[in-house]
């Protein structure tokens, strides 16, 4: 019977570790082929931006061009919906068929977790579960787990892909951490920037804004920092949001599109219509891919600052409000009244905030965005 073993992971980047895994996957479990396979959406990542999967495939391609029996799938890179095991080792088992035996390699600290994953049951159907050991690892409890799995002794190597993340943002080598081809890579394609500085930040805004931008941008500092005292809120962070929430403001619609061709994004059909709402979602992929921001934070408030979204947090609910009533926003009605609101209750400021603007949209035949909407709700349910 054919053996295929399948490692995924979201190798963001792939690192030293995963290659040595890798090497003992095909030396303990000897399998015909091998797939390394980086993740799309993952349910477990949310929360957090991931690379872009082109590169992250790159990078295995990079790491592993030498290693025969070994293959990288693009088969969750590719799909726009979450990613779920159960899909993937199904793609396998019908590209393969039922005479080939799928094994699916999971760390030991998923032994658990496994129970909470999306139809364990299938998983159990589809693969045999190959175990990597790691220190503490208890062999009873893989095999109490999943009786039929394969345990494979895992060299140690000191390593994470969020240490080189990290090490890349603030300049320190990662030579040794990754293959140096990856290494290579990372460095040709600029993968993990150094974080942008608060002075860097307000002279990007000044090279990439007309003047009457720029007042407003700095304007929604001031007011962000200020809120983001009165409400305990981290007030450099705040900052960076603030500076960078229109960063993509003032280029066309065609290069909006195009930047969101370039980050594999998906815009809905409203928004491919309008840099109005098209701009929060490329000001994000520009601070996250070329400025090296990962704080979720900041991201959210800078993708949110246009139309909220249900559930938001405190970085977006300021960003969004000091949007509207920073000090040089012209006069509109009920603005004195939200600003002094702003004070006393951020939940019921923003509330009207988006409640005004609901009715600027309907008086101008705009179209409302859905994201709006469930905000709109949403706070109502919190306030109430």
């Amino acid at each position: 019977m054919k053996r295929v073993a399948l490692y995924g992971g979201v190798f963001d980047p792939v690192h030293s570790g995963h290659v040595a895994v890798a090497e003992q996957i095909l030396t303990e479990l000897k399998p015909d082929e091998l797939f390394l396979i980086p993740c799309g959406n993952p349910p477990h990542k949310k929360g957090r931006r991931i690379s872009d999967g082109y590169h992250r495939a790159q990078m295995l391609r990079i790491a592993t061009q030498s290693m025969k029996k070994v293959f990288v799938s693009d088969y969750e890179i590719a799909r726009t919906e979450t990613s779920y095991t159960v899909h993937t080792l199904e793609h396998f088992k019908k590209k393969y068929g039922q005479d080939t035996e799928l094994i699916w390699v999971i760390g030991a600290d998923n032994i658990k977790p496994f129970f909470s994953w999306y139809q364990p049951k299938r998983i159990l159907e589809l693969a045999t579960i190959a175990v990597l050991a790691r220190p503490g690892f208890n062999r009873k409890d893989a095999q109490t787990a999943f009786p039929d799995c394969y345990i494979i002794g895992q060299k140690q190597i000191n390593v994470s892909s969020t240490q080189i993340r990290e090490n890349c943002k603030i300049g320190k080598s990662i030579t040794g951490l990754v293959p140096p081809s990856v290494e290579e890579y990372i460095k040709e394609h600029s993968l993990y920037p150094p974080t942008i500085t608060i002075a860097q930040a307000e002279q990007l805004v000044k090279e990439r804004l007309r003047e009457h931008r720029c007042l407003h941008t700095f304007g929604v500092r001031k007011e962000a920092v200020r809120l983001a005292k009165r409400f305990g809120a981290d007030e450099e962070k705040m900052a960076l949001a603030a500076l960078l929430h229109d960063i993509t403001k003032q280029i066309s619609l065609e290069e909006q599109l195009a930047l969101c061709k370039q980050y594999q994004i998906i815009p809905d059909q409203m928004q491919k219509e309008s840099t109005a709402l098209l701009h929060s979602i490329t000001a994000e992929a520009v601070a996250f891919y070329q400025l090296g921001i990962d704080d979720n934070e900041i991201l959210s408030a800078i993708r949110y600052h246009t139309t909220g979204c249900a559930d938001m947090n405190l970085f977006i609910k300021i960003i969004y409000l000091a949007d509207c009533i920073e000090p040089n926003r012209e006069e509109y009605p009920g603005l004195s009244e939200i600003r002094s609101l702003a004070w006393e209750n951020l939940d019921k400021a923003v509330l009207a905030s988006m409640e005004r603007g609901l009715i600027h949209l309907k008086e101008t035949g705009k179209p409302i965005h859905p994201d709006t909407i469930s905000a709109i709700e949403s706070l109502k349910g919190e306030i109430t």
